[in-house]
C-alpha cells in the first residue's frame, strides 16, 4: 500500500512537471511572436493552453500567459503603427526626392530619418524591406544633391579660371588711351564676367576687387581725358567766337588784299583752335563760313580774277574742306569714345536721352562729311578744268 502511494505521488508530480513545461513553452512561443500575426494565432495558443491544463498547475503561469498575450497585443499595436508610419514617411520622401532646394530638402530628409528611428521595429517580414525602400529614396535624393554640388564645384572652378583670365585682360588694358576701342572691350569683358557665373564665396569678392580696380584705372583716366578735352573745347569756343567777330568786322572791307591775307591767317587760327564741342562746333563754323563767303563773294564781284587766282582760291577752298573733313572725323572719334562711356553708365532716363542725342549728332556729322566730300570732288573737277 505504501509503495502504491509512492507510485501515485510520483505519477502526479511527473504529470504536473510535463504540464508546466508545456505551458512555459507556450508562454515562450507567445513571447517570440513577431507582432504581425493574426488573432487566429492567439486563439490557437489559448486552445493549446486549455488542452494542457491539469489540476494543481502553477497558478502563476496563468498570469504569465495572460501577460504574454497582453504584451503581444501591445507589440502588435506598435508594429502596426510602425508599418503605417514608415509607409507614410516613404510617401513623404517620394514627394520631395526631386526637389532642387537641396539645403531645405536635406533637412527634411534628416527629420524623416529621425522619425523613422522613433517608429521602431516593423516585424520580421516588413522591417528590412521597408527600410530598403526608404533608403533607396534617401539615396536617390542625396546622390542627386552630391551630383549637383559636384557640378557646382566644377562650374565654380571654371568661373574662377575665366575670371582670372578676364582680370589679366583688364590689367593689360588699364593704361590704354584708345578710349573708344577699349571702352568697347571693357563692356564685352563685363558681359563675360557676368556670364562666367559665381566662383565661390571664398574667392568671388577678391576676384571682383581686382577686376574692378583695373577697370577703374582705365575709366578714371578716360574721365580725366574728357574733362581736359572739355576744358580745351571751351578755350577753342572762345577763340572761334573771337574769329567770327573779327570776320564780321572785316567781311565788308574794301581792302581786299589785306583782308584776304588776314582771312587766310584766321583760317589757320581756326584750325589751331581745335574742336569746340559737339554742341557748338557746327553753329560756330556756319557763322565763320558766312562771313568768309560774304567777303569772297564781294571779292569775286569786284574784279575778274585771273586763271591762276581762281586756281589758288580753289586750292584754298579744297584745303579748307579737307581740314573740315579731318576735323569732323576727329570729332566723331571723340564723340564715339564719349558714347561708349555713356553706354557704360547705369541706364537711367537722362543717360538714355544723352545716348540718343549723341547718336543723332554722329549721324549729322557723317552727313556733313558726305556733303563736304561731294563739294571736294566738285572743286577737284573745277581745278581739272582750270
Amino acid at each position: 500500500m505504501e509503495n502504491s502511494n509512492r507510485n501515485s505521488d510520483f505519477h502526479w508530480e511527473s504529470l504536473y512537471s510535463v504540464s508546466n513545461d508545456q505551458k512555459y513553452d507556450i508562454i515562450n512561443r507567445v513571447h517570440r511572436l513577431d507582432g504581425t500575426e493574426d488573432e487566429e494565432v492567439i486563439e490557437s495558443f489559448r486552445k493549446e493552453w486549455d488542452e494542457v491544463q491539469t489540476e494543481g498547475d502553477d497558478p502563476s503561469l496563468v498570469e504569465k500567459f495572460e501577460k504574454a498575450i497582453t504584451r503581444f497585443h501591445e507589440k502588435k499595436e506598435r508594429v502596426t503603427q510602425s508599418i503605417e508610419g514608415k509607409r507614410a514617411l516613404i510617401a513623404q520622401a517620394n514627394e520631395i526626392k526631386d526637389s532642387d532646394d537641396f539645403f531645405k530638402t536635406a533637412e527634411a530628409f534628416k527629420k524623416l530619418q529621425a522619425d523613422w528611428r522613433e517608429l521602431g521595429y516593423s516585424g520580421k517580414e516588413l522591417n528590412d524591406p521597408l527600410w530598403e525602400e526608404f533608403s533607396e529614396v534617401n539615396d536617390y535624393f542625396f546622390n542627386r544633391r552630391s551630383e549637383f554640388f559636384e557640378e557646382q564645384n566644377e562650374k565654380r572652378a571654371e568661373a574662377k579660371e575665366l575670371k582670372e583670365a578676364l582680370i589679366e585682360r583688364a590689367e593689360g588694358l588699364q593704361d590704354s588711351t584708345d578710349w573708344f576701342k577699349t571702352s568697347k572691350e571693357q563692356r564685352e569683358m563685363m558681359d563675360e564676367w557676368k556670364e562666367a557665373g559665381f566662383a565661390s564665396r571664398e574667392v568671388e569678392n577678391a576676384l571682383w576687387e581686382r577686376f574692378n580696380a583695373a577697370r577703374q584705372v582705365f575709366y578714371k583716366a578716360q574721365e580725366a581725358f574728357f574733362k581736359e578735352l572739355r576744358e580745351k573745347e571751351a578755350v577753342a569756343k572762345e577763340k572761334k567766337l573771337a574769329l567770327i567777330e573779327e570776320t564780321n568786322e572785316l567781311k565788308d572791307s574794301l581792302d581786299f588784299d589785306t583782308v584776304r591775307t588776314r582771312f587766310d591767317e584766321m583760317m589757320e587760327a581756326w584750325k589751331e583752335a581745335g574742336h569746340s564741342g559737339r554742341k557748338h562746333e557746327e553753329a560756330l563754323w556756319t557763322k565763320f563760313r558766312e562771313g568768309r563767303d560774304h567777303f569772297y563773294s564781294r571779292l569775286s564781284e569786284s574784279s575778274s580774277q585771273t586763271r591762276e587766282e581762281r586756281r589758288t582760291e580753289a586750292f584754298d577752298k579744297l584745303n579748307e574742306i579737307n581740314d573740315k573733313i579731318d576735323s569732323l572725323e576727329d570729332l566723331n572719334a571723340a564723340i564715339s569714345a564719349k558714347l561708349s562711356q555713356l553706354e557704360n553708365r547705369p541706364q537711367d532716363e537722362q543717360t538714355i536721352q544723352e545716348i540718343a542725342a549723341t547718336h543723332i549728332y554722329i549721324e549729322q556729322n557723317e552727313r556733313n562729311i558726305d556733303s563736304l566730300l561731294a563739294e571736294s570732288r566738285k572743286l577737284e573737277k573745277e581745278l581739272d578744268r582750270l
